[in-house]
């Protein structure tokens, strides 16, 4: 597995596209909280606020996750060099999950410099200003999980579709569906209960629920069950291609 996530974590660094992508990732962080006139705006806002920062990046990292990780399998499956992978002594779970700690690896860091980035300069610019740590600790664990999540859904689907225009777009409609639709399907029902219910289904519920700052065991075990459910997806997939 470990050599798995080496190799990849290599070629993402490697990448024009890979770097190309992490680096649209931060310059549209810069703009949108500081340069655009949106409500992301830390100066517009009128407060030091890092919850702007993980109001904003669940979206982003929505449009950048499935572009980074849609060739992950769908451009082995179609050059023929998964069968590669296949002769070696390795199982199906470790080649996914050594995919799959790559990525997590890369927004990993990715997230750690965007929101320590973001804290040198709050404190520049509002020197009085307390940060809130519980809120601060959870929304980013909270993001971590989702990030995670956002992995294990594209993994899933790169391993559908050869096609990586196709995988990026089958990627990104089922992480927005799964962090954004099911609050709209609740918006249909009167009945609290169910309400509340098919809100729980959804990733952005208990996303939020962490950017409270309260670290509950349900969302935490809500998401690792979700990483596990794709990832298991996938290896399933990968099984059935095996033959």
């Amino acid at each position: 597995m470990w050599s798995i996530w080496k190799n990849e974590l290599y070629s993402f660094f490697a990448s024009p596209l890979g770097n190309a992508l992490i680096g649209t990732f931060f310059v549209l962080n810069g703009l949108f909280l500081w340069f655009f006139d949106t409500s992301f705006n830390l100066i517009n806002a009128g407060f030091g606020d890092v919850s702007l920062f993980f109001e904003l990046n669940p979206w982003l990292l929505l449009l950048f996750i499935p572009a980074l990780g849609m060739n992950v399998f769908s451009e082995e499956i179609r050059t023929g060099t998964l069968e590669l992978l296949y002769t070696k002594p390795l199982a199906l779970s470790s080649i996914v999950l050594g995919k799959f700690f790559a990525l997590l690896s890369l927004l990993t860091l990715s997230l750690l410099v965007g929101v320590f980035y973001l804290m040198l300069l709050e404190t520049a610019l509002y020197q009085d200003h307390q940060l809130d740590w519980g809120v601060f600790f959870g929304a980013w664990i909270g993001l971590w999980l989702l990030a995670a999540t956002y992995i294990a859904i594209t993994l899933f689907c790169s391993t559908l579709i050869r096609n990586q225009i196709a995988a990026y777009l089958s990627g990104l409609f089922l992480c927005l569906i799964h962090f954004y639709g099911w609050n709209q399907i609740a918006l249909f029902t009167f009945d609290y209960d169910l309400y509340y219910g098919i809100q729980a289904i959804g990733l952005q519920y208990h996303y939020q629920e962490l950017s409270k700052g309260v670290i509950r065991a349900e969302d935490i075990s809500y998401f690792i069950g979700q990483n596990v459910l794709f990832l298991f997806a996938a290896q399933l997939n990968l099984k059935r291609l095996k033959g």
